[in-house]
């Protein structure tokens, strides 16, 4: 169950019909990985982004993990401005985190 403060401090999260206070709950208590692509100093820049903003969506714990092919998140015929590229990976990246985060995980 949220606190008093987590539902204040994502009260508009919570409004969403697609997050809810059960989605909220979830994303508190889940987990997301922050990946990265490109080159070393970008890398960091936009890893750095991405912690942030997966923080402030309220993740619990956050993992870095490798360096992902873009490749297979936009095929480069769809996408071709590289920065066009770069905001669709991070995109689909936190679109995967917040599904991952919100699906209901069967009893172990």
């Amino acid at each position: 169950m949220l606190s008093d403060q987590q539902r204040r401090r994502f009260a508009r999260q919570i409004q969403l019909l697609e997050v809810g206070e059960a989605g909220q709950l979830a994303i508190v208590s889940g987990r997301a990985a922050v990946a990265g692509t490109g080159a070393p100093a970008r890398w960091l820049l936009r890893h750095r982004l991405a912690a942030e903003y997966a923080r402030r969506a309220g993740f619990g714990e956050l993992v870095a993990a490798a360096a992902i092919s873009l490749d297979l998140l936009a095929p480069p015929s769809l996408v071709t401005q590289p920065a066009a590229r770069e905001v669709l990976a991070a995109s689909r990246l936190a679109v995967l985190a917040l599904r991952a985060a919100v699906t209901p995980q069967p009893p172990r």
